[in-house]
């Protein structure tokens, strides 16, 4: 094993390296795959359970938000669907049987893609399986909370509309929300302090990636290129958030000394 780099040019090299040699660019695109089909039904929870706590207009609110993942038409099904009880339960079963799935499958990608980044065994105790599974679905639903948080906020106080305290407050709760997944999914026994700096990374360049994507939809993602480019840059941009998350797994291993 050898020692924690010294300098932040050696830290880079090394981490650039890392990425490389493990193929993480490859993994992040399954990982994205499986992050895209869980926002659809996890869209449609919070929808469900937005509009039987907080009422329609909260709901139409996070509906409004998600104008890149779905059509007018899509909005307007979830919209009508959950408008009566009956249709509520059945899109609430439907939801989380799809969100169990999607989570469970990217749990997959993130175990598979971690254990290769720390270069372990994969773990087949079921019970430990279970837990990091758990793990992950709490994260991804922390994670939604954070943003849509955020952004209602935002919508709210006036003081956070400043893009300099709105992007400090974001950078503050994800790294706290990313925490636990960098402490649990690793098949080593870590300190607390050795995940945080990958926790840092991932939220800042989630941070700055979800900074860019809010420009690029509020400028020219509707009017020039119309909602299909949107769906594309949407994509992308998923991708390049798994990649900047499997980054900050490289970074406590480097920073570690265990690449």
């Amino acid at each position: 094993m050898p020692p924690a780099p010294r300098t932040t040019r050696e830290a880079l090299t090394r981490i650039q390296v890392l990425v490389r040699r493990r193929g993480l660019s490859l993994a992040a695109a399954g990982i994205a795959y499986y992050a895209l089909v869980s926002l659809i039904p996890l869209l449609v929870l919070a929808v469900v359970v937005l509009t039987a706590v907080a009422g329609d207009e909260v709901a139409s609110f996070v509906l409004r938000q998600a104008g890149e993942i779905l059509s007018p038409s899509g909005r307007a099904t979830i919209r009508e669907t959950v408008r009566d009880a009956s249709g509520r339960t059945g899109a609430f079963a439907l939801g989380s049987l799809v969100l169990l799935w999607s989570s469970v499958r990217l749990f997959r990608g993130l175990d598979t893609a971690v254990a290769v980044v720390y270069d372990t065994p994969e773990d087949d105790d079921l019970l430990g399986q279970f837990v990091d599974a758990v793990v992950v679905l709490v994260t991804i639903l922390a994670l939604a909370g954070v943003l849509a948080g955020v952004d209602l906020a935002v919508g709210l106080s006036e003081s956070l509309h400043t893009g300099v305290l709105r992007g400090l407050v974001q950078l503050v709760a994800l790294t706290v929300a990313l925490l636990p997944l960098y402490y649990v999914l690793p098949d080593v026994s870590l300190p607390v302090r050795e995940t945080l700096p990958g926790a840092v990374v991932a939220a800042g360049g989630w941070t700055v990636l979800g900074t860019a994507f809010e420009t690029y939809a509020a400028t020219v993602g509707t009017s020039l290129y119309g909602a299909l480019t949107g769906i594309v840059v949407f994509v992308t941009w998923l991708y390049f958030s798994a990649l900047v998350l499997l980054l900050g797994a490289a970074v406590n291993v480097v920073l570690a000394g265990r690449d």
